[in-house]
């Protein structure tokens, strides 16, 4: 699934992603694009929810829906209106199901 509207297609770079959110930086899409990346490479279909956490660390935000739980991340303010949040739905047994952003 690809993930298009954010500046930029980079590889996944802990560095970027594990950096220290100032408020300046937290004002511009500081994550947003190495989105393509974690949902067309590196997070697939049926990873385990400690195996999510272990690439991105813990998120910013879970909740559980139907038995589902979604865990949210954010990728900075990437649209002209608001934040963004990579979500990653996981299903009854704590693996992935799908991947994809959304604006807040």
């Amino acid at each position: 699934m690809m993930i298009i509207g954010y500046q930029g297609i980079e590889r996944f770079d802990p560095k970027i992603w594990f950096q220290k959110v100032s408020n300046e930086v937290d004002c511009t899409c500081y994550r947003g694009a190495l989105a393509n990346d974690l949902s067309n490479r590196l997070i697939t279909q049926d990873m385990t929810k400690q195996e999510v956490i272990n690439l991105l660390g813990e998120p910013d935000r879970i909740s559980l829906n139907d038995m589902k739980y979604e865990m949210d991340y954010s990728l900075g303010f990437c649209s002209m209106a608001d934040y963004n949040s990579l979500i990653i739905h996981l299903d009854s047994s704590e693996r992935v199901e799908n991947v994809h952003t959304r604006q807040h």
